[in-house]
């Protein structure tokens, strides 16, 4: 059993490093993702809102290969210390508070490389966006997932996990508002965002009091997962999504 845990924990550590490299490849032969974010700066006029004019638009381009190779980086980094962490022996320790002050930038890595997960995906399948709308719901959907994720206390306390699932779904929302065709494929990848996020929520609260070897490899999957949803986004961007 030890054999089968160890080549499959050293598969997902081979994966958590070769996306780096599928990423590169994606970025090399793939046309670039071009995305756009605006803003409205409306005009009052008597106390009314006046007709929108041109020049209340504020447009920005923004490319998204740069944004891409940070979040492949950062999960590079997240398996790395992963892998370092295990070495040390921190299966062993349950997940709690305590803990996690020990390994307090392992933690932080891979909340950063969720909210560049999250920044990325809605990007994209919110173009043209609204940048106000594209921060509260990336806000809000990273925030409530890390608190879905925090470690628990003996006593559950329902009401405050309800809100938090209730704030991420807000989130979704807000999201899923945004999608300019509410019927293309975009909406998938929203879906396939919000699968991750249920299964990494899964993975830290299905167990009452689970260790940190289950979290550390629930994290692996999610950043591994994530970084190959990344990648064949903007792969099939021009053929399947941009259109849309």
């Amino acid at each position: 059993m030890m054999v089968c845990v160890d080549v499959s924990r050293g598969t997902a550590y081979g994966m958590g490093f070769s996306q780096v490299a599928i990423t590169l490849g994606v970025l090399l032969y793939c046309p670039p993702v071009v995305i756009q974010v605006f803003t409205v700066h409306p005009e009052v006029v008597n106390g009314t809102l006046a007709p929108i004019q041109d020049d209340s638009f504020r447009t920005t381009t923004w490319m998204l290969a740069l944004p891409l190779l940070m979040a492949s980086g950062i999960a590079v980094m997240f398996s790395t210390t992963t892998m370092n962490l295990h070495k040390e022996g921190l299966g062993g320790f349950d997940y709690q508070y305590e803990a996690l002050e020990q390994y307090a930038m392992w933690d932080f890595a891979f909340w950063i490389y969720g909210l560049f997960l999250h920044a990325i995906i809605i990007l994209q399948i919110t173009t043209p966006v609204d940048v106000f709308s594209m921060m509260l719901s990336t806000a809000l959907m990273v925030y409530f997932l890390h608190r879905v994720c925090a470690p628990k206390s003996q006593q559950l306390f329902l009401t405050q996990e309800n809100l938090n699932i209730l704030g991420y779904c807000v989130g979704v929302g807000v999201a899923a508002y945004s999608i300019p065709n509410p019927s293309s494929p975009r909406m998938t990848l929203l879906f396939a965002l919000v699968a991750l996020d249920y299964c990494v929520g899964i993975g830290h609260t299905w167990d009452r009091q689970p260790t940190l070897d289950t979290i550390t490899n629930c994290r692996l999957c999610y950043t591994i997962l994530g970084s190959l949803l990344l990648a064949g986004t903007y792969a099939t961007w021009d053929t399947t999504f941009a259109m849309a």
